[in-house]
């Protein structure tokens, strides 16, 4: 008979029940406890290949599910790899040890209890990509509540976040290097921003990081969005939970390469979700929630030169009698943050003062006038219009020199070429100045973090 070991989901009960005095412990329900953390540690070493950790870090799903590699070993010490590179240099090949620790908290719990570059990554509240809030991060775990475990399949559910994660053996003669490149490869293959998820009905899509979000009416007709996370696999994605949408539920999908890419429902419903793919021009200017991320490096010589009388300009600027100095926090291309009906140029800044009333973010943008060429040109020329905070920095702390490399002026316009890596889902996507050869402008599809040290 295969050996299975259940977590009482009551455990949590009758362990706090008892934690307040260590003379009132059930002894036998003590000795049940280390009997079953015994066991789960004799589980995790027995997958010699290692364990496929499928991991959600937020409690709402909101960036989506990772693949990582663990590896338990004797001495409570843990072996970790990452589809994400952390830090530079990491590639397929990389791992890092830390360690691990089983103990009864609420209820049998995994913890990593030393930090790891890779686990930790999506539990730092300053995340290394810039993802999340300052403060905040991508809210992963490090610590997780053990639900089941059997040698097939360990359920896990984070402390914090309450987000369901699993762990699969790996098997033991499979490469990890090998593997892990294949999942890097494959998430690269088949990603994308946008499509028409047809079930009986088309329902236009939106995927932002690894969450898809779903436009679509309900059963009173009142248009809706539902959005779920998902997970890159070898062959498709993997949902967070059961999706249903029309009445159809879908759990997992396939992807089928082609002229025109999509995917498919395994289980045969005929759900089916359609790549779309925008030209360039469209995807820069287009979509309003989308925001082009800037950063020093990704200037050509001419923005860097712009942007270094900012650097030492801004950290002089304060208010008078206030000992706080202000920081550009993120700088980006997308619409106005007011009430998105402009295309601007977008900054906010945090001001470190130590008054609550000048403490904090300060926002403004600088709105465009944008004409699309065509397919991979596009024209931009400022506008007569400075919202929040714009006005006040565009003088007194060089803004116009910020912005000089997609245009300050108002009466001449810039015409930019676009490049990327990938127009399926672009990485990145570069504007080349038409005029002028070393005014390039490398943008991030995501938000940059204090863009003047990356």
């Amino acid at each position: 008979m295969k050996k299975i070991l259940f977590v009482c989901l009551i455990a949590p009960l009758w362990l706090s029940s008892c934690l307040f005095d260590d003379k009132e412990l059930d002894p036998p329900a003590t000795e049940r406890m280390e009997a079953l953390l015994r066991e789960t540690k004799a589980l995790l070493l027995s997958s010699t290949g290692g364990w496929l950790m499928s991991y959600y870090p937020s409690p709402t799903q909101e960036y989506g599910g990772y693949t990582l590699f663990l590896r338990f070993n004797t001495g409570n010490r843990v072996t970790v790899a990452s589809e994400i590179e952390v830090n530079d240099g990491d590639n397929a090949a990389k791992t890092y040890d830390s360690f691990y620790d089983l103990i009864s908290d609420d209820g049998p719990m995994l913890t990593f209890n030393t930090g790891n570059p890779y686990i930790h990554f999506f539990a730092d509240p300053y995340n290394k990509h810039g993802i999340g809030a300052d403060g905040a991060g991508m809210e992963g775990d490090y610590e997780f509540i053990i639900l089941k475990a059997t040698a097939e399949q360990i359920t896990l559910k984070g402390k914090k976040t309450g987000s369901r994660v699993t762990l699969t053996p790996i098997d033991p003669g499979a490469s990890w290097a090998t593997l892990m490149q294949e999942y890097i490869d494959a998430a690269a293959r088949m990603s994308f921003k946008r499509g028409r998820y047809n079930v009986g009905l088309p329902v236009p899509t939106k995927k932002t990081y690894r969450r898809l979000s779903f436009t679509h009416p309900n059963n009173n007709g009142d248009t809706i969005v539902t959005t779920m996370g998902f997970r890159y696999t070898l062959t498709g994605i993997q949902l967070y939970d059961t999706l249903t949408i029309n009445g159809i539920k879908v759990k997992e999908m396939r992807y089928v390469s082609g002229a025109t890419p999509y995917f498919e429902d395994i289980g045969g419903s005929g759900a089916r979700l359609v790549i779309e793919v925008w030209p360039l021009s469209r995807q820069l200017l287009e979509d309003k929630e989308d925001r082009w991320g800037f950063s020093y490096n990704g200037l050509g010589s001419y923005g860097q030169n712009e942007w270094d009388i900012v650097k030492t300009v801004l950290p002089g600027i304060a208010f008078p009698d206030d000992n706080g100095h202000f920081q550009l926090s993120f700088a980006w291309m997308g619409y106005d943050f007011v009430d998105g009906r402009e295309y601007c140029f977008n900054f906010q800044l945090n001001n470190n003062s130590t008054n609550e009333d000048y403490a904090g973010a300060y926002y403004g943008a600088y709105a465009y006038k944008t004409e699309i060429i065509n397919d991979n040109q596009i024209t931009l020329t400022r506008k007569n219009l400075m919202l929040m905070w714009a006005e006040n920095f565009y003088s007194v702390a060089s803004f116009n020199r910020l912005i000089a490399p997609i245009g300050n002026s108002l009466s001449t316009s810039k015409t930019f070429t676009l490049t990327s890596d990938n127009l399926q889902a672009p990485t990145w996507i570069l504007l080349t100045d038409n005029s002028n050869p070393n005014n390039t402008i490398k943008l991030s599809p995501t938000d940059i973090y204090l863009p003047f040290e990356k």
